[in-house]
């Protein structure tokens, strides 16, 4: 998924996936559970994203930019570590591995 904002392109295929999470996302009338993630990027330029993907055919998977900060927080409630705390918020803002 791609998105742009404010002249800065996000990219998960391009990015480091840090963190993700699997949320219920509702329930259909006919009691089937629908779920969600959520993804926690870093791009190669050192910024900071969240993906969202939903089952749900009547809304939209969307991508939003998050500060140091948010990312932190964020990466704290996810249950799902790929990249250890150390290396995803490291000082140097260079692209990780």
């Amino acid at each position: 998924m791609q998105k742009t904002i404010y002249g800065k392109v996000y990219d998960t295929e391009q990015s480091v996936l840090l963190a993700r999470g699997t949320f219920i996302d509702g329930h259909t009338s006919d009691g089937r559970i629908r779920k969600g993630t959520k993804e926690l990027y870093r791009s190669d330029k050192g910024q900071f994203f969240l993906s969202h993907t939903t089952q749900w055919e009547s809304k939209r998977n969307y991508i939003e930019s998050v500060s140091i900060d948010g990312a932190k927080k964020l990466y704290a409630t996810l249950p799902e570590h790929t990249v250890p705390f150390t290396e995803a918020f490291a000082e140097q803002q260079a692209p990780l591995p």
